[in-house]
């Protein structure tokens, strides 16, 4: 007898909470929960597509940017080939023609020794 009281003053309670509330209201809020999913799906996907592009240009650039240093290195190499050359030359110069090396160090100052 008390389970049936129970379950009698439980559907009264639903009762009164469903005359309570409006179908409208609630076909409305959930017309609108889809309508939110829905564009938040459509970002994500627009987000997941610029994530992708990144991807890619950023992969492309570190490429682009390892050539370019290691060309940067060679040339480095090369440069300090060049400039090993010059001081050997400008040694056998001043040896072979002291006061003639002299004279044009004199005219034209080293950019080596002023840096």
């Amino acid at each position: 007898m008390d389970s049936t009281n129970n379950v009698a003053q439980q559907n009264f309670i639903v009762a009164k909470l469903d005359s309570l509330t409006n179908h409208d209201d609630l076909d409305e809020i959930e017309k609108r929960q889809e309508n939110i999913y829905i564009s938040l799906k459509s970002a994500s996907n627009d987000m997941n597509a610029l994530n992708e592009l990144s991807q890619q240009k950023y992969d492309d650039l570190v490429k682009k940017f390892e050539a370019n240093t290691k060309c940067f290195k060679e040339m480095k190499v090369d440069l300090e080939y060049i400039f090993k050359k010059i001081r050997t030359l400008k040694s056998k110069v001043s040896t072979l023609h002291p006061e003639a090396f002299a004279e044009v160090k004199q005219r034209f100052p080293d950019i080596e020794e002023e840096t």
